[in-house]
């Protein structure tokens, strides 16, 4: 689901009086390149392709929780990593990173 599709769909949930259920998450794949860190936030902003089901290739900020995940990140480098995507609170994050050679 894209990301305007999703916060339709949680906006009509909302105005129903339904929130989607706590605890549950979304997972995607995501392949990319690292174009900025920010390491006092540990938000690494990826070019990435195209993430079926969630959204279309684009650059963006993406928050990673894990410092021992963040440490792999590096300018230029090129990566694979999953995206986590709570709907219950709109938030998400990178994590499982994968250094592509």
């Amino acid at each position: 689901m894209t990301r305007r599709r999703f916060a339709v769909a949680a906006a009509l949930l909302v105005a129903c009086g339904k929130k989607p259920p706590q605890g549950s998450v979304n997972r995607f794949p995501l392949r990319g390149e690292v174009v900025r860190l920010d390491a006092k936030t540990h938000v690494a902003t990826i070019k990435h392709e195209k993430i079926p089901g969630f959204m279309e290739a684009m650059t963006m900020d993406f928050p990673v929780k894990d410092p021992a995940e963040y440490a792999k990140l590096a300018l230029g480098r090129k990566i694979t990593a999953t995206v986590v995507q709570r709907p219950s609170d709109y938030e998400y994050w990178i994590e499982d990173i994968r250094v592509s050679p």
